[in-house]
């Protein structure tokens, strides 16, 4: 026990116990290198390493410090014996040396050596075990802080439902090539008999009735419908309640141009009315929606077309007329081409001409209606304001206004 081949051997036995220690306890813990507890684990496989020394010294015989016993090995060869004096050296016999063999017991000759090996497997599983533990321990106290804090979340963000309904995309246009022809009925028709195709209606209210039902009931089906001051939920109610084969177009606030110009209205405002108004129609089926203006040339509409969201937008409107019977394809040349620069059809919301000539308030009807049965005009529909100067004069002026 006192030779350094001794302590050499114990020494490298006691290294070797504490890296072997070290895994032990790494591999248990199952974690990252900076989630180690080092000094935990430092201190367990020190602690091995000290019983693999104090076993060696135990279990020390014939120099070695192990429990089988193993015999120490010499260092180096040995040197062939001096034979006489002279300087000569003479050898009767090659030299040779064999390192002796001790084969490892099989079994330990100490019964207490057993015991200190059996120790220290207890030991290094104690270690293990306890590793094992902490680790679940640190585990479980993780889980629950993470379940706290997604306890937290859901607290503050209560359920939004069902996703919502997909964006229907832009109301399709109407049909071209199929203008309807209507009238606003200030006043009554001359001829009664007739059904009107279309009916303009201003400010009909937040539900469907009233003229819009009575009117309905005559067999009209296109309606055209300004809703002015109204809410998009009061607008979207009204469309709503319609019946299902009503096909509407709605306007919020029709010929908003002069009271723009005049400062009454903000330009502003009026588009965003609008722009609330038709995001609230969107997917409406048989609900188109646009601008209905008033003005003789794009300069009095363009610029207050600022901020719309063309998206939910699907006819573009004027209403025009001609006091002096000119040719509607003159009078209605500047609407049909703004309308197409848009890609929209045209809806005519309004147009007349004065009852003091009956045969020209006549011919100027029937020129209207041929031009709005023109496709290439891209007319949708057209109503007549029966109303005041532009009274129909007659029957004939409505017949031929209507194609009747």
């Amino acid at each position: 026990m006192l030779t350094k081949a001794f302590w050499l051997a114990a020494l490298e036995r006691a290294v070797r116990t504490f890296a072997q220690a070290l895994i032990a306890v790494f591999a248990t813990t199952q974690t990252g290198l900076l989630d180690v507890d080092w000094p935990g684990a430092l201190s367990a496989a020190g602690m091995a390493a000290v019983l693999s020394v104090l076993t060696s010294i135990v279990a020390s015989k014939n120099g070695s410090p192990s429990l089988a016993n193993e015999v120490a090995k010499p260092l180096g060869r040995p040197r062939a014996p001096h034979v006489g004096a002279s300087s000569e050296c003479h050898l009767t016999q090659d030299l040779t040396w064999d390192p002796p063999t001790t084969a490892r017991s099989s079994t330990m000759s100490n019964p207490d050596q057993g015991a200190i090996l059996s120790a220290v497997d207890d030991y290094a599983n104690a270690v293990a075990a306890n590793a094992a533990v902490d680790q679940k321990a640190a585990d479980d106290t993780a889980l629950a802080a993470l379940q706290a804090d997604f306890d937290a979340y859901k607290a503050s963000h209560p359920d939004p439902g069902p996703d919502p309904q997909p964006d229907p995309g832009p109301q399709p246009k109407p049909p071209a090539g199929t203008c309807v022809f209507g009238s606003s009925l200030g006043k009554a028709l001359p001829d009664s008999s007739v059904v009107l195709p279309a009916f303009r209606y201003y400010q009909p209210g937040a539900t469907w009735g009233g003229k819009l039902a009575a009117q309905y009931a005559t067999g009209t089906r296109v309606f055209v419908i300004d809703t002015y001051k109204d809410t998009a939920t009061q607008i979207v109610n009204l469309c709503k309640t319609a019946p299902a084969d009503a096909v509407l177009y709605v306007t919020a606030k029709h010929e908003p141009d002069d009271d723009i110009d005049a400062g009454t209205l903000s330009q502003a405002t009026w588009a965003a009315n609008m722009n609330a108004a038709g995001r609230a129609l969107k997917g409406l089926p048989n609900v188109f929606f646009g601008p209905i203006h008033n003005g003789w040339q794009p300069d009095d509409w363009a610029p207050h077309e600022q901020g719309l969201d063309w998206s939910v937008i699907n006819f573009w409107g004027a209403d025009r007329y001609s006091h002096n019977y000119e040719d509607p394809k003159t009078q209605f040349a500047q609407i049909r081409d703004f309308a197409a620069s848009k890609g929209l059809p045209l809806v005519i919301g309004e147009t007349g001409s004065d009852t003091t000539d009956a045969a020209k308030q006549k011919a100027f009807a029937a020129q209207v209606h041929a031009w709005g049965s023109d496709p290439a005009n891209g007319c949708a529909v057209i109503c007549w304001w029966n109303q005041g100067r532009d009274l129909m004069a007659n029957a004939d002026v409505q017949h031929a206004f209507l194609g009747a």
